[in-house]
């Protein structure tokens, strides 16, 4: 569907305003690029950012001290009882030999509240 409608480049015209147009491409700027992008005057599938098909979907970014590499979510996915947690943890980490452990430093807190 999102190729009938425009595909990515169609997607990053509409988060034109949320990019750095100046940044160099293999043909350019992203500027340039986007310059020659057209979009349908109807389009079902990408919305505008001042129109969208829900105000809170998306992907949300979590850090912190219960993911501090970062992790990516997709909100509408976390049922509303999940937003908040509060509760026994159990931390792991990749070491350097890339073989995940238990991370006893992480443990040492025995609760943790997180909420989205």
């Amino acid at each position: 569907m999102i190729s009938i409608a425009g595909g990515i480049a169609a997607v990053e015209k509409q988060l034109a305003s949320q990019l750095e147009l100046d940044a160099l491409t293999v043909a350019g700027t992203k500027a340039q690029a986007l310059d020659q992008v057209t979009l349908l005057d109807e389009n079902p599938v990408i919305s505008p950012l001042d129109k969208p098909i829900k105000p809170d979907a998306g992907v949300a970014v979590l850090n912190g001290n219960i993911s501090p590499l970062g992790a990516v979510i997709k909100p509408a996915a976390v049922p509303a009882h999940m937003y908040e947690f509060q509760g026994l943890r159990l931390c792991l980490t990749l070491n350097k030999k890339r073989s995940i452990v238990f991370n006893k430093e992480a443990l040492k807190r025995k609760r943790t509240r997180f909420t989205l």
